[in-house]
């Protein structure tokens, strides 16, 4: 049955947490796909609970992928130093990012890239921290922003306490992340049966699993007691040696011995004198001399990997996040390596952190950027094929220094 107080679909149930299927894309896509369409009209906020916190980088993600461009996604970390106006702040500063590969930004048309908030851990906030969100994606109507409030079951009971009133009345929507609903039904009961039918198979598995160990204890048993009584049939025989008296033990000489060696030289062969050693003590035999050997090659570090479109994706995302913080350094750094590895829109967000026309409208202070450093990524952006670079390199290069 549905979370008391949501107002998710009547086919959308509460189910036992299966946390194979919650986990997986499909379950992220059908949250997803709810909340967009309860985002409308005057209220601009949905709430999701759960036992556990809610994942918010694959909730953004299929956000993202569902809203196309009609939302630019911005992850934001709730604590007790977060303000309205830096919520405030970071729409602004994503608003007016350059979307890259010829495409306007919201600047020039409202109606495209509306910031979209996904606030992780909502219940860290205090009221006054919610009462000043709540503004400023009011404040913010113009550019249709909206809000996703993440956090855990418990808030729910706070939620009806008085000073929240505002809040009740701005969600558009309460969504429990373990009700299941009406566009996923399916893909739960195949999830269901095929986790039924892998506990089935290794049930019927386990007595093989066993039978075949108690084969193998016996084969083994085998082979070791075949191994012992061959060792011990054909175990050669052991002579005795004969042993003398004493009367027929001849004590060698300590001279020369018969046929020895002649004073004062070695034998043709080369053998050293054996009368100045007692019997069996001769000097030790030369060493071979032993060649140094070479020390192994350095390793060498391999080859940058190809990124693939998603992966450049996930890193401009990225980039944009820090940038909504104000983490520009950060931001920075994630916008390199997409360009490095060949994207556009990343060499072009990049030389815009750089870019003083930018830095300025966003409100950056303290940071007068470095107009060299911009053009050199414009130039980038554009002769990878961006079109909107060489408007931006053109606007930069016309500004007096």
């Amino acid at each position: 049955m549905p979370a008391p107080g949501s107002n998710s679909s009547d086919g959308a149930a509460a189910v036992e947490p299966a946390s194979g299927y919650l986990a997986s894309e499909l379950h992220y896509l059908s949250v997803a796909g709810r909340i967009l369409a309860a985002l409308g009209g005057k209220n601009k906020l949905a709430l999701v609970t759960g036992d556990a916190p809610v994942d918010p980088q694959p909730l953004s993600e299929a956000l993202r992928k569902l809203a196309g461009p009609r939302h630019r996604v911005i992850g934001i970390s709730c604590g007790p130093e977060l303000t309205g106006e830096e919520v405030s702040r970071a729409g602004a500063v994503v608003a007016m990012l350059p979307a890259g590969g010829g495409m306007v930004t919201i600047s020039d048309t409202p109606e495209t890239d509306a910031p979209l908030f996904v606030f992780d851990e909502a219940e860290r906030l205090s009221d006054r921290q919610l009462g000043e969100i709540c503004a400023a994606i009011q404040r913010g109507a113009k550019q249709n922003a909206a809000g996703v409030l993440l956090a855990r079951r418990g808030f729910l009971a706070r939620m009806q306490e008085p000073p929240l009133q505002f809040l009740r009345e701005a969600v558009a929507l309460q969504l429990r992340f373990d009700e299941i609903g009406d566009d996923e039904g399916i893909d739960f009961l195949r999830h269901q049966l095929a986790v039924r039918h892998s506990q089935v198979e290794t049930r019927r598995g386990r007595p093989i699993f066993f039978r075949s160990l108690a084969v193998l204890a016996v084969l083994s048993a085998i082979g070791v007691g075949a191994s012992l009584a061959l060792h011990y049939v054909r175990t050669p025989d052991v002579r005795t040696p004969d042993v003398k008296t004493p009367d027929e033990q001849s004590v060698a000489p300590l001279g020369n011995p018969p046929g020895g060696n002649p004073p004062g030289g070695n034998p043709p062969g080369g053998n050293p004198p054996r009368g100045n050693y007692p019997a069996g003590n001769y000097p030790p035999a030369p060493r071979a001399a032993t060649t140094p050997q070479a020390p192994p090659p350095p390793v060498q570090s391999p080859a940058g990997q190809h990124l693939s479109a998603t992966e450049l994706a996930g890193l401009v995302t990225r980039g944009d996040e820090f940038l909504s913080a104000g983490d520009i350094a950060s931001a920075r750094l994630f916008y390199e390596r997409a360009a490095d590895a060949g994207d556009s829109a990343a060499a072009l967000r990049l030389g815009a952190t750089f870019d003083p026309n930018f830095l300025g409208r966003v409100g950056v202070r303290g940071n007068p950027g470095d107009p060299a450093q911009a053009a050199s990524w414009y130039r980038r952006a554009r002769d990878l094929g961006d079109a909107a670079a060489a408007e931006r390199l053109k606007k930069l290069e016309g500004q007096p220094r």
